[in-house]
């Protein structure tokens, strides 16, 4: 079967759920060692191998998404993101800007979908990775890290927007944060991406 399973779009969902509490608003920033683990989870274990595959494979039964698969899956969860934690952008657009609601909803939402892509570009590495080897390798999760703190460095360097990086979520995190000091927030990204890999 080639289709994303039902699961799969829900832990998408739950990852950018989890997302928006670790910013500032609910600051839960203790989910941030979590947060990601659903999305990773989703791209790694997105859909039913066929009954010759799970034979072949010695019983897997779920394959990795495939690159489409992979960033549709991280493209909705970085919209869903977007949308939860710069929900700013339509109060600066509406009190400050003079834009109208349908106006400042409207850039909003268009803001959402274009920061969206990096997510959808981080799932889209990860499952190209994954299906190397038609189904879920020790490399996947290897490079999962390493792909999360590139994709944040595009956002930051290309886009030009370096806020809500995973690692400021550890900003209280004084033992942690002086990490930051030698690597610094891309190291504490790193950190966060690597043990929200373990528990994925």
């Amino acid at each position: 079967m080639r289709r994303i399973r039902r699961k799969a779009w829900f832990f998408a969902c739950l990852s950018g759920l989890l997302q928006i509490l670790i910013f500032p608003r609910p600051a839960l920033y203790l989910l941030s060692w979590v947060a990601i683990a659903p999305l990773i989870y989703a791209i790694l274990k997105c859909r039913e191998q066929d009954v010759m595959m799970v034979l072949a494979d010695g019983g897997q039964f779920l394959a990795p998404a495939t690159p489409w698969q992979g960033f549709l899956l991280g493209y909705l969860c970085g919209i869903i993101w977007y949308l939860g934690s710069c929900s700013w952008i339509y109060h600066a657009m509406h009190v400050y800007g003079g834009v109208g609601v349908a106006g400042s909803v409207v850039l909003l939402v268009l803001f959402a979908l274009y920061l969206g892509l990096y997510h959808g570009l981080f799932g889209l590495l990860l499952a190209g990775i994954a299906a190397r080897r038609n189904g879920l390798s020790l490399r996947a999760l290897i490079f999962t890290p390493f792909l999360w703190v590139a994709v944040e460095l595009a956002r930051t360097y290309i886009t030009g927007f370096p806020w809500d990086l995973l690692g400021t979520t550890q900003v209280d995190n004084i033992p942690l944060c002086r990490l930051a000091t030698i690597t610094g927030v891309y190291g504490i990204s790193f950190e966060i991406a690597l043990v929200n890999t373990a528990f994925a």
